[in-house]
């Protein structure tokens, strides 16, 4: 009897991972079909564009942040620079990605991180 109960556990499970496996496989192949989803290519701005937009979308949301310090803490703060990195990175080339992740990294590290306004952590 009880190896009945846990092989049906494990075929129970099996299921479930046989579905959440479909599950992403589709959701990956909605979101990499880019001959249906044209909004997924990436969006062709002048060299110097992507450098100011990438930037000044790090500045305008570490000094967001950087408000609101004492109300979010400086993990949620570095989760909103990962999220800005990430999307920044889904759109423009690599150069303007390492800069935002490095300004973003030192930003961090500067006004978030105690000691505050030093480097050192």
């Amino acid at each position: 009897m009880q190896k009945y109960k846990k092989g049906f556990k494990n075929e129970c499970f099996v299921l479930k991972l046989r579905a959440l496996f479909l599950y992403f496989f589709y959701i990956f192949k909605i979101i990499f079909a880019k001959k249906k989803m044209g909004f997924l290519k990436q969006i062709q701005y002048p060299k110097w564009k992507q450098y100011v937009i990438s930037i000044s979308l790090v500045i305008i949301v570490s000094t967001s942040c950087f408000l609101l310090s004492d109300i979010i803490g400086n993990k949620a703060v570095a989760l909103l620079l990962l999220v800005l990195v990430s999307l920044i990175a889904m759109t423009f080339d690599i150069m303007p990605v390492l800069i935002s992740a490095t300004l973003s990294a030192l930003i961090w590290n500067y006004f978030f991180i105690p000691p505050l306004f030093t480097f050192h952590i």
